[in-house]
């Protein structure tokens, strides 16, 4: 798999969330929990950072002992999507429309997809770097991953959990059992995804099942672009936090005011939502209420409630991100 060479390392940690994170080459890692590597514990709950990361990281693993405040580059070598509801039938709903939405616009085979049920209430979804383009490491990779992950799902219809895109995130390893049920994180074919009920995927997550990790994924022109426009929409908003935040705030922004009042345009819709949720937030207005003053007018200017979240949620995020 095509990935930059300073971005080695993972977290990696083996029982408890809360468990110490431990610093390990993450190609060696990841592959190791997919083939069910002896050398593992067979029975303990697993996680790895979804991102990969460089020297820095691992020394800023060593010298704090763990993951927190770190700043730096991340890449990745496999991108996931988190497909999570409480009833399990609309997880393999959601699941299903994903998967099929990923290979008709990415054109990407069934082999060099990862699909998994959690062992719990969801599916996992993994594409490889490599098809859009293995983009270098960057302090802002992790966000727009989010962009494009987050904004794909939502062009399919679906909702996907934002969060796991955070940059020191763990993500539950492949072949690790599920603390609350006992059930593994479980591959599961194309057909396995299309064909069989919730109560069979279930049962085949009653034990592991070994694969080796799919290699050479071909890139797609479609995907690479998708990246390039994500990234852009990183660095506007990032600009525009920026330019926001030149100043002290003594007073609600016009801009503000007038987009509660009357919303906005085509094209400037989704910045004009994201500035007027970061203005707010400047009061230290709560999340809740900022989505109940700007909601109502975003989804009168053509967004879909999908979008609307994902924007204002984003200003707040920009927050913890400074």
């Amino acid at each position: 798999m095509s990935t930059p060479s300073t971005a080695r390392f993972s977290a990696a940690v083996i029982g408890e969330v809360s468990a110490s994170r431990r610093s390990v080459d993450s190609t060696a890692a990841f592959a190791a929990f997919c083939r069910c590597d002896p050398r593992l514990p067979s029975d303990a709950a697993a996680f790895l950072t979804q991102y990969t990361f460089g020297q820095e990281f691992h020394n800023h693993l060593i010298a704090t002992g763990g993951t927190r405040n770190f700043r730096g580059p991340c890449a990745a070598e496999w991108l996931h999507f988190d497909v999570d509801n409480a009833d399990l039938e609309q997880s393999l709903t959601a699941a299903r429309r994903l998967v099929a939405g990923i290979q008709q616009r990415f054109e990407i085979s069934d082999e060099d997809l990862l699909i998994y049920f959690s062992g719990k209430k969801g599916f996992h979804v993994g594409i490889p770097a490599s098809l859009y383009g293995a983009p270098p490491a960057s302090e802002n990779y992790h966000r727009t991953a989010r962009n494009f992950c987050t904004t794909f799902a939502a062009s399919i219809g679906i909702e996907v959990d934002a969060s796991v895109y955070d940059k020191v995130r763990i993500f539950r390893a492949p072949n690790s059992r599920h603390p609350d049920t006992g059930r593994f994180k479980r591959r599961v074919s194309r057909q396995e995804l299309e064909r069989l009920p919730v109560a069979e995927i279930i049962e085949l997550a009653s034990e592991r099942l070994a694969f080796e990790v799919p290699a050479g994924v071909p890139s797609s022109e479609v995907a690479i672009n998708d990246w390039k426009i994500a990234e852009e929409a990183v660095r506007q908003q990032a600009a525009l936090n920026v330019a926001l935040h030149k100043e002290p705030r003594t007073q609600l922004n016009r801009d503000t005011l007038d987009f509660i009042k009357e919303g906005a345009p085509q094209g400037n819709r989704n910045n004009r939502l994201f500035a007027a949720a970061l203005n707010l937030r400047d009061f230290e207005c709560p999340p809740i209420l900022t989505h109940a003053l700007l909601t109502p007018t975003a989804l009168d200017s053509g967004l879909s409630p999908s979008e609307v979240v994902r924007t204002i949620d984003s200003a707040y995020m920009f927050q913890r991100n400074l």
